[in-house]
This record gives C-alpha cells, sequence and structure tokens, in this order.
C-alpha cells in the first residue's frame, strides 16, 4: 500500500521506522535545510539572521572515528633524482621501502564539517551579529550510549553558559533521551511520549537560573507549535514557530511517501509501545478505508 502524502498528523512511524535502520543521515541534511529555510522565511523581515552552521553533534553512526584526524606520515623517506643510486644491472637488490603507520596509510583526509544545525542571530544598526538561539535535530549517534553523547552533552553545556537559547528536536525514539532527569521513552512504560522538542532559556547570565520548555508529542500527535525566546540586547522576542511545516516539507521534497511501504505489520516497527503500535495499526486501517 502506498500513499502519495504523510497519512500520519506528525511524525509518520513507518517512514520513521526505514529512516533509523537505514538513511537517517539523508533526512537528516534536508530536514535541518528546510528547518532553517522556514525560519528564515519568517525571521528576516523582523531584522534576524538566520544560518546554516557545522553542528555541536558527531555524525558518525557506525564507528567512533572523531579521533583520527589527518596526519604527515611519522615516517618519510624522500630524495631528489640526482641522490638516487644508479640503475643495476645485475641481480635485483632488495628494496628499502617507506616506513609508514598503517593508522596512517589508511586514514582519509577529514571529510569538511556538514551544516547541521541552524544559528539565529540579531543584527543591530551597525551590522554586528549576536547569536540569540541555536538549534540542533539529535541524531542516533548523539543520544546515549553512543559515543557522540558526552561531546554533544558537553557542547550544549557551553552554548547554554553564554546565554543563547538551545532548541533540541529529538526524534530518535528508539534510543534513552539525552537528559538524565526526564523519563525515555526507551524501556518506559505507556504514558511517556515517544518524540520532544526541548527549549532551554537560560536568560541573560548564568544558564542555571534558566528554565527549560518541553514539550513531547505522541504518534498520532501533529509536530507542535512552541515559543523560541530570542535574548538581544535591549528585548526578547518570544518567537513561536510550527516545527510540522518543515516535517512535511521535507516529507514531500524527499518523495518519502513513495518510498514509504505500510505492508510492513505495526508490530515491526523499530522500538514503539505496544499500545502506540495498536493505534498507529488503527490509525493506518482508517486511512486505507478512506482511501478506498
Amino acid at each position: 500500500m502506498k500513499f502519495d502524502h504523510n497519512v500520519f498528523p506528525g511524525i509518520n512511524p513507518y517512514t520513521h521506522s526505514d529512516l533509523l535502520r537505514g538513511d537517517w543521515e539523508s533526512f537528516h541534511a534536508e530536514h535541518i535545510t528546510d528547518i532553517a529555510r522556514a525560519l528564515r522565511h519568517e525571521l528576516a523581515p523582523l531584522g534576524y539572521i538566520v544560518k546554516s552552521e557545522v553542528g555541536v553533534q558527531l555524525r558518525k553512526t557506525v564507528f567512533d572515528e572523531a579521533a583520527l584526524q589527518f596526519r604527515k606520515a611519522d615516517v618519510l623517506v624522500s630524495g631528489t633524482a640526482s641522490e638516487q643510486p644508479p640503475r643495476q644491472t645485475g641481480p635485483a637488490q632488495a628494496a628499502t621501502p617507506a616506513v609508514i603507520p598503517i593508522a596512517t596509510l589508511l586514514v582519509d583526509p577529514e571529510p569538511a564539517e556538514e551544516l547541521t544545525a541552524v544559528a539565529l542571530y540579531e543584527a543591530d544598526l551597525t551590522g554586528t551579529e549576536k547569536l540569540v538561539a541555536w538549534l540542533e535535530l539529535i541524531s542516533p549517534a548523539n543520544k546515549p550510549p553512543n559515543p557522540g553523547f558526552l561531546s554533544y552533552r558537553t557542547k550544549r553545556r557551553d552554548i547554554l553558559k553564554t546565554g543563547t537559547t538551545f532548541v533540541e528536536l529529538d526524534y530518535i525514539h528508539s534510543l534513552r533521551s539525552t537528559f538524565a532527569t526526564v523519563a525515555s521513552y526507551k524501556g518506559a512504560g505507556s504514558n511517556v511520549l515517544p518524540y520532544r522538542i526541548a527549549v532551554m532559556d537560560p536568560g541573560i547570565g548564568w544558564y542555571n537560573d534558566g528554565d527549560a520548555y518541553l514539550y513531547e508529542f505522541g504518534v498520532l500527535s501533529a509536530i507542535p507549535a512552541v515559543t523560541i525566546p530570542l535574548h538581544g540586547d535591549e528585548k526578547v522576542f518570544d518567537f513561536e514557530f510550527d516545527f510540522g511545516v518543515p516535517y512535511n516539507r521535507t516529507f514531500d521534497e524527499m518523495l518519502l511517501a513513495k518510498a514509504t511501504d505500510y505492508s510492513t505489520p505495526a508490530s515491526d516497527l523499530l522500538g514503539y509501545h505496544d499500545a502506540d503500535k495498536a493505534a498507529i495499526a488503527a490509525h493506518l486501517k482508517a486511512a486505507i478505508d478512506k482511501d478506498e
């Protein structure tokens, strides 16, 4: 069974399960771009600048290669043509090899860093830009117990210490929460919802004085509109943004409706609670009956 649109009101759990098993990184790149474009469309007329930035996350999903860096060879044998010994005309002489550590031989140059975050700036009359909000869409590699989590958590805290609002979109229901004090959907009871948008507002000054706002939503809920406080030099602008708009744009532009196969039983979906699986199956059946 195929549809030409997203038949769920928010995150499509069938598409989501496929992405988490395979090509989450492509979705991540497309979706963060659509979020930036939607924010730019709404905020540019109000004097704010929206930029795609290199995120604070590690993008590795299988191996933790963050420690590998492109290095010069520890041992390098070189010389000019005039320094080479004369050609031997007799039996072949044993060659003297260059000695290079395997770790150096196999490592590739570091790829260009990908744009994985969205930064919001306020510009004053002199053209000076002040960072007022930072937005990250979480990838599986940056949730516990994966290796990128500790680095991500540290950098998130560092950004909050600057007084910058931090928005975290966590649609990875199959792994633990990035907050130790917030119940994870994985392994929890049926009262815990799978998706979360956290808006952390450190206020003006030390982040310990700020508040966090958790917008949690379920498999049959629309992605919520949230309030993002933008702390400028002279004012605070509480900006409301509907994250469902860029999600549906990404869903349509990536042709995910055509790629999603609903023949998989809801019971096989990745990591959802039994009650949610039942609700997903009932919703899909109603959509199929309506389509027929």
